[in-house]
């Protein structure tokens, strides 16, 4: 291999020599050439799945929110319905034991009209959501489970206990 040729032309002795010269700057041209056509290929098809990967992150967001969105509802939907089944549940058990009991007497009118029974469910699925809401921010511990569905036990028997003396009293 040639040493590396001259800065000044005027330093090359004879035309053979700027020959040779000239000759080898061409062949280190052209593997710069084919060097860089590497490197901008490789660069090209990096540029290309750097922008197909953040695509494909944006899209994977947008899909997962979606589908938070969507179970979020979900979950909301169920829940709702919870609570009005087990208010439902709770005012149907309390209506059949007072019915057990010996009924409402004169307090019958009251009791069976729609805006009371409207009234209990709420409080009752009020109280269910309370319950719910306590056991997210215990971290939906057993054991608070069991002692808010004790509560919401009592509470409830404890209104059909006081209605039922309500209606011995006044119907004596």
């Amino acid at each position: 291999m040639l040493k590396q040729p001259p800065r000044d032309p005027k330093k090359v002795a004879s035309f053979g020599e700027l020959r040779m010269y000239y000759a080898q700057l061409w062949a280190e041209l052209d593997d710069c050439k084919r060097m860089k056509s590497a490197v901008d290929s490789t660069l090209k098809d990096r540029t290309k799945e750097v922008r197909g990967t953040k695509a494909d992150l944006k899209k994977a967001k947008g899909e997962i929110i979606t589908l938070t969105k969507k179970e979020h509802t979900k979950s909301k939907e169920k829940s709702s319905a919870a609570y009005a089944s087990t208010a439902a549940t709770t005012l149907i058990i309390t209506y059949q034991v007072v019915e057990v009991s010996g009924g409402w007497g004169k307090w019958a009118p009251v009791f069976e009209h729609e805006a009371t029974i409207g009234v209990l469910q709420v409080a009752i699925g009020t109280l269910d959501l309370a319950k719910k809401k306590l056991q997210r921010l215990r971290k939906a511990q057993q054991w608070v489970e069991w002692v808010l569905l004790l509560i919401l036990l009592l509470a409830t028997s404890a209104i059909c206990l006081l209605l039922y003396q309500r209606l011995t009293l006044y119907h004596m």
